[in-house]
């Protein structure tokens, strides 16, 4: 039975680019489930320990549940923008082929360019 998927292997730089994005992703998600369990056990240990909230007489808040979601919510989004970015580039996606800040030698680049013929006239001179 023969099936359609594709037997052209990706190139080298696309694997290159995407094993070095899994590695990314992975070093975020590690520190992010560090930082979340340290988090915790911290709540667990000084449970005692509340945020002040407007000035020396304002209200007394948990200060580890709000922090530990602050940083589980953005490390997933951290971990989402690098998966995503996988996932592109596993899809031939060149990331950079668009950017623009695109340097003289690039192809595509469209800046302007200074001649070296220019005078040093003052501008404002005037005749």
């Amino acid at each position: 039975m023969a099936t359609s998927h594709n037997t052209e292997s990706p190139p080298p730089e696309r694997n290159r680019r995407s094993r070095l994005l899994k590695v990314g992703l992975a070093f975020a998600a590690v520190v992010g489930v560090t930082f979340s369990v340290w988090l915790l056990d911290k709540a667990i240990r000084f449970p005692e320990i509340q945020a002040r909230q407007f000035g020396r007489f304002g209200d007394h808040v948990p200060l580890w549940i709000p922090f530990l979601l602050f940083v589980m919510v953005s490390f997933a989004g951290i971990c989402y923008v690098i998966w995503r970015a996988k996932q592109r580039v596993d899809d031939g996606e060149d990331l950079y082929e668009q950017r623009h800040r695109k340097r003289p030698g690039d192809p595509g680049f469209e800046g302007v360019l200074v001649r070296e013929d220019a005078s040093e006239e003052d501008p404002t001179d005037t005749p």
